[in-house]
C-alpha cells in the first residue's frame, strides 16, 4: 500500500445511494457496514487494487494491515485528516478476548489502531499463500469517557467481518440499487 496522498488517489464517483445492513444494531454495532452504489461504476485510480473477500471459516491472527486517513491531534478539541494514508500491522486478538471485551461474534479486534470517524470503513488487511483478503471493515472502538483523552481511551478496536456478511443481502440489495439508481437517472 504505501504512502500515498489524498489528492492523488481521489475518487470522482457521485453517490446514488447507500443501504445499511438492515440488522445494524447501533449500541452493540453488530452488521455495521453498508452498501454504497454510484451512479456509474467508479474507476479503480491507478495504486489501488481491489481485494477477494476472506471466505467463511476463513481465520488470520496476524500480522495484518489496517490502512487508514485517520485523525491527527491538532489541539485538544480540534482534529484534521492526514495527509496521507497511514498504515499500520496489527495482531488478531482471541475471540475471548474480544467477547470479553464486549464484542459480539461478528467482529474481530485487534490492540487499539483506530481513533475516529476517519477510520470507519478502513480495510483490515491479511495474507494467506501469497494472497491478500479483506478480513474486515474498521467498525468502531468502545470509548471510556473517565479518560477523556484523544480517541477516548480505546482499550481495542473492532472490525466488521466481511466473511459475515449475508450473501443474499448484498445480491438482493444490488439488484434493487440497480433499479434505484436507472428510475433516479429517469425522474
Amino acid at each position: 500500500m504505501g504512502n500515498r496522498r489524498q489528492d492523488s488517489i481521489r475518487l470522482d464517483a457521485k453517490l446514488c445511494k447507500d443501504f445499511r445492513h438492515p440488522d445494524f444494531d447501533k449500541i452493540t454495532s453488530r452488521y455495521n457496514f453498508a452498501i454504497i452504489q454510484f451512479e456509474k461504476p467508479a474507476p479503480i485510480p491507478e495504486g489501488l487494487k481491489t481485494l477477494e473477500f476472506a471466505k467463511e471459516g476463513q481465520k488470520f491472527s496476524g500480522p495484518c494491515k489496517v490502512a487508514s486517513w485517520t485523525n491527527i491531534k491538532v489541539t485538544d478539541s480540534f482534529q484534521k485528516f492526514a495527509d496521507e494514508l497511514s498504515e499500520a500491522t496489527v495482531e488478531i486478538l482471541p475471540d475471548e478476548e474480544c467477547k470479553k471485551a464486549g464484542f459480539t461474534d461478528t467482529h474481530v479486534c485487534t490492540r487499539p489502531v483506530l481513533c475516529g470517524v476517519a477510520d470507519a470503513g478502513a480495510p483490515l488487511i491479511c495474507s494467506e499463500n501469497g494472497t491478500d483478503y479483506l478480513y474486515g471493515i474498521a467498525s468502531h472502538y468502545p470509548r471510556d469517557y473517565k479518560k477523556p483523552k484523544f480517541c477516548g481511551g480505546n482499550p481495542l478496536s473492532a472490525f466488521s467481518l466481511v466473511s459475515k456478511i449475508d450473501k443474499k443481502w448484498v445480491e438482493k440489495t444490488f439488484a434493487e440499487a440497480d433499479d434505484r439508481c436507472k428510475r433516479k437517472k429517469v425522474a
